[in-house]
């Protein structure tokens, strides 16, 4: 009996993780650091600071999402200009205690979450690359690897 409620209450916990912010939250592209989210966050920050065509923002604009866990890039390169923004995986506990995993990913670009973008969405690719040709290089050299999906 004490399985069965506790198979049941597990089974819950996953559906309300899977359909809670704390789910995909309508992710674009994830990508994972061996690093603090704290240590990420500054890296960001510092990559800011130092190249000029990259700006971080935190937590700027009118979508409502504007507490600890969510930053906005922009990144404005080759006549493009993107605006991303991101969010790190978890609350400040879990951030305490995972000090060696960030866990972040690109949930709007330019506004567009990813179900309003195209299954082949030409904008969507591109700004992903943009993304991960300019600024993951740069967060690297000052966090370490970043791994992602190719």
């Amino acid at each position: 009996m004490i399985l069965k409620i506790k198979l049941i209450i597990y089974c819950l916990l996953i559906i309300i993780f899977s359909t809670s912010c704390q789910g995909t939250h309508g992710m674009i592209k994830s990508y994972t650091a061996k690093s603090s989210k704290k240590e990420v966050e500054e890296g960001m920050k510092s990559i800011s600071d130092n190249v000029d065509y990259i700006t971080f923002f935190d937590n700027t604009d009118d979508s409502g999402i504007n507490r600890k866990g969510y930053i906005d890039i922009l990144i404005e390169t080759k006549g493009l200009k993107k605006r991303y923004k991101v969010h790190f995986y978890g609350d400040e506990v879990f951030w305490e205690q995972n000090l060696n995993f960030c866990d972040f990913a690109i949930i709007k670009i330019n506004g567009k979450t990813d179900n309003k973008f195209g299954f082949w969405s030409k904008e969507k690719r591109i700004a992903i690359e943009l993304f991960e040709k300019e600024f993951i290089p740069l967060l690297e050299s000052v966090v370490g690897p970043v791994e992602f999906e190719k």
